[in-house]
């Protein structure tokens, strides 16, 4: 039975489980980077991010499957336990000077696709540990101390490289995972699976176009997936062609481009601690269906800022990450609160799959039409393109309908 409070036992070592290893993830990330950088090229940097994420793409919809097939608790623990014993396999090669890109696309696929699994089983366990009142701020939470450690793991992982080195980074990666496994064995997860053993792959199949049929027949979750899909892919130009936006139109540094790019993950940081602090979900359920038009309407004059003060473009993103975090928080949110227990798992892994998988296509089309439209024509015409799709995701009736009758809704999931 679940205690009516956000920091009961199990949520609580779920999440200091989770920041330990989201420490270590962050440095240890950093140090593959730096090796491939080091020892491979620009080539070896997009084939390893090439890798994870076409892995992610194709083991999403069987880690979301699994979610619901199996026991939550054991996916949680045995997929960090994996993680470690991969990064200590990386760890080992890097000691003995054998650590090879070969070695390390492997790894990347391996890990990826482990993620995979992790990811759905903790977002399809979180209604059961937390009291339903308590979810957004869990989400918040949850999300909120991702964001700072991974600033911190950032930039203690450049500096690790410099002073202790690579081989010491990937260890203290597997230990973190190590950690948090050990820390998940207490945890208690209510028992949501239909089967002890692993299921044959028919059945993962079949389970996954149970999911998807769940999905088509649920209208407003349907329409809540195809605007995950185009914002996705709308925002890529922003973030892919900040760098040459900032140094052929803005005149200034890597270190400018540094600020800005800064000023969205800041955004993320004060709109999960806006999201902890407020009930915004049960005070001002409108605010949410309009996050998406805010957006577009936020970076529509972008390209029209005087360049001479990049504060102004700095002030934007900020503004981009605490609207854009207050509608993924909010949206995963009732996602946990509305979706039966025997489809969330599913839920989120076709989730996943629609967040990363256009995501290289709109990269690759947009580094093509680049070499021939200007880019504050692109961020324009990205700008127009959000304010719309935001504008008919607040008028839909089927989504208007969703947010209204299960926002702040406290009702138990069946």
């Amino acid at each position: 039975m679940k205690k009516d409070n956000l920091f009961n036992k199990d949520f609580t070592l779920l999440w200091l489980g989770q920041t330990v290893s989201e420490i270590g993830n962050g440095a240890g990330y950093i140090a593959l980077l730096w090796w491939v950088t080091t020892e491979g090229s620009v080539l070896a940097l997009g084939t390893l991010a090439m890798v994870k994420g076409i892995v992610a793409v194709v083991t999403a919809p069987f880690g979301g499957a699994l979610a619901d097939k199996l026991n939550r608790k054991h996916i949680i623990v045995i997929t960090d336990f994996l993680q470690g014993l991969i990064y200590a396999g990386l760890t080992y090669l890097a000691f003995t000077s054998r650590l090879t890109l070969p070695a390390v696309y492997t790894s990347a696929a391996l890990s990826s696709a482990i993620a995979q699994l992790f990811m759905p089983a903790v977002g399809a366990s979180l209604p059961l540990i937390v009291p339903a009142k308590y979810l957004s701020q869990a989400n918040s939470l949850s999300q909120m101390s991702s964001s700072i450690f991974k600033i911190i793991s950032y930039a203690a992982g450049g500096l690790g490289v410099a002073y202790f080195g690579i081989p010491l980074l990937l260890l203290f990666n597997s230990v973190s995972f190590l950690i948090s496994a050990f820390s998940e064995l207490f945890i208690t997860i209510p028992q949501t699976a239909t089967s002890s053993k692993l299921p044959a792959l028919k059945d993962i199949t079949a389970e996954i176009k149970l999911g998807f049929l769940y999905i088509k027949e649920n209208k407003a979750l349907s329409e809540l997936m195809s605007f995950v899909m185009i914002v996705n892919v709308v925002f890529v130009p922003y973030f892919l062609l900040l760098p040459k936006f900032v140094k052929e139109y803005l005149s200034a540094g890597s270190e400018i481009y540094g600020f800005i790019l800064s000023g969205q993950m800041i955004g993320s940081l004060l709109g999960a601690v806006l999201m902890s602090a407020v009930a915004v979900p049960t005070k001002y359920p409108n605010a949410i269906k309009w996050c998406l038009c805010a957006m577009g309407l936020v970076l529509l004059p972008l390209p029209f800022l005087p360049v001479q003060y990049w504060q102004l473009h700095f002030i934007t993103f900020i503004a981009v990450g605490i609207l854009a975090i207050i509608f993924n928080i909010n949206a995963i949110t009732m996602i946990q609160r509305t979706t039966p227990q025997q489809h969330l798992g599913k839920v989120f892994g076709f989730i996943s799959t629609l967040s990363n998988g256009l995501t290289p296509a709109a990269q690759g089309f947009t580094g093509f039409i680049a070499n021939y439209i200007a880019i504050p024509i692109i961020y324009l015409a990205s700008s127009i393109a959000a304010v719309f799709a935001g504008l008919k995701f607040a008028v839909s009736k089927s989504m208007v309908s969703w947010l209204l009758n299960n926002t702040g809704s406290t009702a138990t999931i069946e």
